[in-house]
């Protein structure tokens, strides 16, 4: 009888050691597995905010180059002193094939040449 106690008492003992042990591992687990998915995460969406910044940049860049191309355009058409379409007999006139085009494509012409003038005249 005594020893049926005795090794229920020591199981008991065993069972409850076991549990806290497994206990204070499973805690411990969970929580520097939390704080390192914590600090995976954070890393992740930091590098997506910087490839994000990177590309807002890119576009700021392309819009900005665009702007002063632009820009170029409207100073050398506005410092001109000749008109943007020469007329020949009352029709629009190509500045670089002296042949007539129609209003729309002399304009078109006439930004083209005025765009490659500035850029070469920016990038000298």
């Amino acid at each position: 009888m005594k020893q049926k106690r005795l090794s229920a008492k020591i199981a008991a003992i065993v069972t409850i050691s076991l549990t806290v042990v497994f206990g204070l591992l499973m805690a411990t687990v969970v929580l520097l597995s939390g704080k390192t998915t914590s600090t995976n995460i954070r890393n992740e969406l930091t590098n997506l905010a910087h490839a994000n910044g990177n590309q807002v940049q890119a576009i700021l860049d392309s819009v900005s180059r665009q702007a002063e191309t632009m820009q170029g355009y409207i100073e050398q058409t506005y410092n001109r002193k000749s008109p943007l379409i020469s007329y020949s007999n009352g029709k629009a006139k190509s500045a670089v094939y002296e042949m007539e085009m129609s209003d729309l494509n002399v304009e078109i012409e006439n930004y083209l040449l005025n765009s490659m003038w500035c850029a070469m005249s920016t990038n000298l």
